[in-house]
């Protein structure tokens, strides 16, 4: 859907989990506007799944306003570190996204500035880059979770491997909410 229609209906609840691109939105473009920012707290605190991918989530909002810094550290539990990621390699780790492995950033643009994070209020590292930089964030309580990833998710190099990263973050998802494996998804994709 279209963000505008999210910030007019705030129309997020009823779904188990959203999912969010950013692509290379940035401070001009706004990653999240106030609206957003508020349609998806609301929808977290109703016991929600949120995965959000783009390069400069990070930079845009650490560098907004008050409301803009605490959505990134409270909501999204991200920490903003730096602007380049500095490596096109990525390595899952920790319990849940440990033995994943891609590249990305070359197709169907060059991803030239992602962000790199830390952790903030709970928020654990789920992937680094290949130079150790952390390069997602994600958080589960009883009834909500997030997933936030530096790079855009459209220039991970194979569907293979966008298959493999949004089946383990359902499955991160799934733990909290109990949905049997035969309610997962087979396979993901994404198409112009």
């Amino acid at each position: 859907v279209t963000n505008e229609w999210v910030t007019q209906t705030n129309g997020l609840s009823g779904y188990a989990t959203v999912i969010w691109f950013v692509g290379d939105d940035s401070r001009t473009d706004e990653t999240f506007s106030t609206g957003e920012q508020n349609a998806i707290e609301s929808y977290l605190s109703q016991g929600g799944y949120f995965f959000a991918s783009g390069a400069e989530i990070g930079y845009d909002l650490s560098a907004g306003s008050p409301g803009d810094a605490t959505f990134l550290s409270q909501v999204l539990h991200v920490n903003y570190v730096g602007d380049d990621g500095g490596n096109t390699h990525i390595n899952g780790v920790g319990e849940n996204f440990s033995g994943i492995s891609f590249n990305y950033g070359s197709s169907p643009y060059i991803e030239d500035w992602p962000d790199h994070f830390s952790p903030a209020s709970g928020g654990e590292v789920a992937l680094e880059y290949g130079n150790g930089l952390k390069a997602a964030i994600s958080h589960l309580d009883e009834t909500s979770g997030t997933f936030v990833m530096g790079f855009a998710f459209e220039t991970i190099d194979t569907e293979n491997s966008r298959s493999e990263l949004m089946g383990r973050v359902l499955q991160y998802f799934s733990d909290t909410i109990n949905i049997n494996d035969s309610e997962l998804p087979l396979t993901f994709s994404i198409s112009g």
